[in-house]
């Protein structure tokens, strides 16, 4: 890739012809111009959030998803062109969408919130996923069920349960009853991974960052236990490798 800004996520798709990235790249009003000149070039902010922490300036770039041929035979081709930034984007299984979130609303950054979005990688069309909430990771199951980790509540203080969206689009909360606040929160990342059917994810727990399986059913079994802070998870075959 040659993004100006660079990537910050990498999915392959289910077919590995595919690479979608997260890229950054210039604005129109900015693309082009030098160092020196985007120093001297006058900055008009008419709206927020335009600066975030750890990253300076976001009002003059847009955070994009893009598909990267591995094999760099065809150009990068923007999914999601517009005003508005993507991330934590996750492919389907049959290849043909991908989930994203992204804060689309008209008064974003005075709104809290944040929208689960799918775009049909054919016809680049945008629609929307789940309803509106602190949304922090998506994921499909094998068989194509959209999952979601986050609140349905906007308000803080928030903690992130595990959702399924369902065939008349309502979500199912399969982590609720659960004794504890949060699931993959702070602590540990925030991340749904499978094995088989059934979710595995992160949770925090007096301190400690543990790793937990989620039956369709919401029964619950710990992976990982102990005290010790989890910060990385993935499955493979059957079993579970950690940081």
């Amino acid at each position: 890739t040659d993004f100006t800004f660079g990537v910050e996520e990498l999915e392959w798709s289910p077919d590995g012809s595919w690479l979608l990235a997260v890229a950054v790249t210039p604005t129109e009003e900015w693309e082009g111009l030098d160092e020196e000149e985007q120093k001297r070039k006058p900055r008009r902010i008419t709206f927020v959030p335009y600066r975030f922490d750890n990253k300076g300036w976001t009002h003059d770039r847009r955070r994009h998803l893009w598909l990267v041929d591995p094999l760099g035979e065809r150009e990068p081709s923007c999914l999601t062109p517009g005003e508005f930034d993507e991330e934590l984007a996750a492919w389907s299984p049959d290849g043909q969408k991908v989930a994203f979130i992204s804060d689309r609303d008209p008064k974003r950054g005075l709104v809290s919130g944040n929208d689960v979005w799918e775009v049909d990688v054919e016809s680049g069309k945008v629609t929307r996923a789940s309803p509106r909430g602190f949304w922090a990771a998506v994921s499909y199951r094998p068989d194509g069920a959209l999952h979601v980790l986050g609140n349905l509540d906007t308000k803080y203080p928030v903690d992130a349960y595990l959702y399924r969206r369902e065939s008349d689009d309502s979500l199912t909360d399969l982590t609720g009853h659960l004794d504890r606040g949060s699931v993959s929160l702070a602590a540990g990342p925030a991340a749904i991974r499978w094995d088989g059917t059934h979710a595995v994810l992160g949770l925090e727990d007096s301190g400690r960052f543990g790793v937990i399986r989620v039956s369709p059913e919401g029964e619950v079994d710990q992976l990982v236990g102990g005290d010790r802070v989890v910060t990385g998870f993935d499955t493979h075959e059957g079993g579970l490798v950690f940081t």
